[in-house]
Parts: C-alpha cells; sequence; structure tokens
C-alpha cells in the first residue's frame, strides 16, 4: 500500500479496506501509549484507554469530517478518555491526583545518560529532583499542555484542537507553566 496522508486511509478504511485502520493505528499508537503513560501511570489503564480510543475512533469514522489534522483529532479522543478515567479514579481512590501528579512529573523529568562523575550525577538527580517539585505545583491545564508539547511532540494548534480550546488558550498556558517553572526554579537554585 503507498503512503497516503491520514485522511486517505481514513477514506479507504470507509471503503472497506481494513488494512487502512491498521495503518493509522501502527503510526498513532506508540505516541498516544507514551501520552497516556504519562498522564495516567499505569501500563494497564494506558493499555485500556489506547484500545478504547481506537474502538472510540471506530465509531466515530464514518461521521469525521476533516476540518484539521488527525493527529489532533485522535489524540482529543485519548486525552477525553484519560480525563474521564483520572475523574473515575479519583472517585475510587484517596488522593488520587497527588498520585496522578507525581507520575506526570516522574516521567516528565527524564534523566537520560547517568554521568561517570559521582558529583555530576548527585547534580542532577537534585535539578531533576527539583524539576519535579516544581511541575507537581503547577494547575492541571498547564501540565497537559506540557506534557502534549514537549513530550509528546504535538504543535500548539494540534494541542489547541486535542484539548477543545483557542490556540492563544494553548500558548497562554504553557506561557505561564514555563513562566512559573522559571521562577521557581530560579528560587531554588538560589543559596
Amino acid at each position: 500500500m503507498e503512503k497516503f496522508d491520514d485522511d486517505k486511509f481514513i477514506a479507504k478504511y470507509r471503503e472497506g479496506d481494513l488494512s487502512a485502520l491498521g495503518v493509522l493505528y501502527d503510526r498513532y499508537s506508540g505516541p498516544l501509549y507514551g501520552y497516556l503513560m504519562r498522564i495516567t501511570g499505569s501500563r494497564e489503564e494506558a493499555d485500556d484507554i489506547l484500545q478504547d480510543t481506537f474502538c472510540k475512533l471506530i465509531e466515530k469514522l464514518e461521521r469525521y469530517h476533516p476540518r484539521g489534522k488527525f493527529k489532533s483529532y485522535i489524540f482529543r479522543i485519548a486525552h477525553n478518555l484519560a480525563i474521564d478515567n483520572l475523574r473515575k479514579r479519583r472517585f475510587r481512590e484517596d488522593g488520587d491526583m497527588e498520585h496522578y501528579e507525581k507520575r506526570i512529573t516522574t516521567c516528565a523529568a527524564n534523566p537520560g545518560i547517568s554521568p561517570k562523575d559521582p558529583a555530576q550525577e548527585v547534580v542532577e538527580r537534585e535539578i531533576v529532583e527539583k524539576l519535579k517539585s516544581a511541575i507537581d505545583k503547577l494547575p492541571d491545564e498547564q501540565k497537559q499542555v506540557l506534557i502534549m508539547k514537549h513530550y509528546s511532540g504535538m504543535k500548539f494548534r494540534e494541542i489547541a484542537e486535542a484539548m477543545e480550546i483557542p490556540l492563544n488558550t494553548a500558548l497562554g498556558r504553557m506561557h505561564y507553566a514555563l513562566r512559573y517553572l522559571r521562577k521557581m526554579l530560579a528560587g531554588m537554585f538560589i543559596t
């Protein structure tokens, strides 16, 4: 099968070509799973929501009209399902929001390569902990934009579409998140 844009695969799926949906799954399951893992902190929940995302997509594909990018559309479905899941979990468990926020910051602080110098390793761990602490204090809306932008690689227009907010709102949330993080981190490193 030649490489088509997403809308052409959707058209082929509507015509009965089930392999076209497989191509869309292959294209988006990895980024969606990464996003869902960062939000939920649970492989089981991320797997369930990913599966639910594609089930919901199949239900909606007959009525889907390309107005924006398909990537934003599918991320919006996943985002809404993840938020619903977090709301349900919040009713089941005490302190769930605290767990959710800690999982976001744990995933957000990607320590990467461990340095050979033990002193440098200690400094980097301290920086990661301070970053986690600062991200923990961000409002949920700002955290979600931060995750979608920096850890899922989405463009602001895609984030706005996925979260069903105006573009300027997404930009503003990122601006305030970064401003807050700069202020918090500057205060943390002054000794």
